[in-house]
């Protein structure tokens, strides 16, 4: 009997995590998510009828809307999939809860850097209202979410990716004619990184989930049958 609760605590532990660390399928899809940010700017900038000023103001919305889309769909995944069996959060680490915090206050420096430079940059550049909206609000959202939502450090990592590709798409769309060009090291540095970023996120993610899925085997083992 002592050896049943001292697995099913173990069971329970491990299961635990998912609630509170492990991304499993969010991590997933992250990596397509960081794919659909880098091909945004090109499908947008493909449409002719639209102004240059019009084009930056549908990428700064498209952008915003994939990010909260990954977090919207990243909470469902737990709740519906990692969380099933009852809620059983546990406890983050002090070292994880101080990324988070430690994350949180880097992005929203990040987040104010941009319209800030934007603003005080050459008039040719002036950034569009719906730039500066998105840009100002980002200040406190980010931060906001990444304390609110982000879980772990794994997700962390992603969530610094995807914020700081966020934020750059937002306000310095020719950037990516440069990457496209293929120029500096800058670009070098991207195109060797997405496939690794993309197939890694997907690689991990799935062979989370599968462990999820052996563990919740194990627990419904565990559970005591209906006479």
């Amino acid at each position: 009997m002592a050896t049943d609760l001292a697995r099913l605590s173990q069971l329970s532990s491990r299961y635990a995590r998912y609630g509170r660390s492990l991304p499993g399928l969010s991590l997933a899809l992250g990596g397509v998510v960081m794919l659909l940010l880098l091909l945004a700017p090109p499908l947008i900038g493909n449409a002719a009828e639209v102004s240059w000023e019009h084009q930056r103001g549908l990428l700064a919305l498209a952008v915003s809307a994939l990010l909260a889309l990954w977090l919207l769909a990243k909470e469902g995944l737990r709740r519906r999939i990692y969380q099933s069996l009852g809620l059983a959060e546990s406890r983050p680490a002090p070292s994880t809860a101080l990324f988070i915090r430690t994350l949180a206050a880097g992005l929203a420096v990040l987040a104010l850097a941009y319209p800030v430079k934007a603003l005080l940059g050459p008039a040719a550049q002036e950034p569009t209202s719906v730039q500066v909206a998105l840009g100002l609000t980002a200040c406190w959202a980010l931060p906001w979410a990444t304390l609110r939502f982000i879980r772990g450090w794994q997700e962390g990592l992603l969530w610094l990716v995807l914020g700081f590709w966020g934020l750059a798409l937002i306000w310095v769309l020719p950037l990516w004619e440069g990457l496209l060009q293929g120029k500096g090291a800058l670009a070098a540095i991207l195109f060797a990184a997405l496939p690794l970023a993309y197939f890694g996120g997907l690689a991990v993610g799935l062979v989370q989930h599968l462990q999820f899925l052996r563990l919740v085997r194990e627990i419904r083992a565990q559970e005591p049958c209906d006479e």
